[in-house]
């Protein structure tokens, strides 16, 4: 096991948790034990026959941008990688949150980032806004997810400015933080910073056993939160 786990902590309890009742793969399945997480207290009972993945078109939106991570679902295509990435949050300062990051257990699809979506909102009620590269998609999914739960989120979820250029102009004028009133100069590529900073190490790690990965990644980020 790794011997530290200060920012591979809650998100990547509840992601396992999540792999463990087959629902990582697939939003669809991931919606019909939201009542669980949303409670925080997720089941460890077996999951319901899986729902047909219908639900991408709506989370979709007017966008047409292809974006490979933006999916509702996703298939793991043998058992070559232990690991297909990691995820995690950082502040408008650049610091990486603790207990936020975990890895990517197959395709990155909307799961990972529903589980810690949920852990965000848990942990700081008032969070007003974040920033994902495709969160004109991301975020019909988040306030369906919150519906279904019977919840309540003031989150706002925005397109990084960045990455918005990439998104068509309707796009960009609707979820681009750049053209949100009151985002001011919070651009919100700070993750992309962090990943350029951890990226000369993408060859070293990738040959580790996932603890001396953990392990190591764990030290990374440690060191640039300095």
């Amino acid at each position: 096991k790794p011997h530290d786990s200060q920012y591979f902590g809650a998100v990547e309890e509840q992601v396992q948790l999540v792999a463990e009742r087959n629902c990582l793969s697939s939003l669809a399945t991931f919606m019909k034990d939201a009542e669980n997480f949303w409670s925080g207290e997720p089941s460890t009972s077996a999951p319901s026959a899986p729902a047909p993945d219908d639900e991408e078109h709506t989370a979709e939106g007017l966008c047409s941008t292809r974006l490979s991570c933006a999916r509702a679902q996703s298939r793991r295509h043998g058992d070559l990688y232990d690991s297909f990435g990691i995820i995690g949050v950082v502040c408008t300062h650049g610091f990486p949150l603790l207990g936020s990051f975990c890895h990517l257990l197959g395709p990155e699809n909307f799961v990972c980032y529903m589980v810690l979506l949920v852990w965000l909102v848990q942990i700081c009620p008032a969070m007003a806004r974040i920033y994902v590269n495709f969160g004109c998609r991301l975020h019909k999914s988040w306030e369906r997810y919150v519906k279904v739960c019977n919840g309540h989120s003031n989150l706002q979820i925005m397109v990084n400015w960045m990455h918005g250029a990439a998104h068509d102009m309707s796009c960009q004028m609707k979820n681009c933080g750049r053209f949100k009133e009151g985002t001011a100069w919070s651009v919100g590529e700070q993750i992309e910073q962090l990943w350029s900073l951890m990226k000369p190490a993408s060859k070293l790690v990738k040959c580790m056993t996932p603890p001396n990965r953990q392990d190591f990644i764990e030290f990374m980020l440690r060191e640039i939160s300095r």
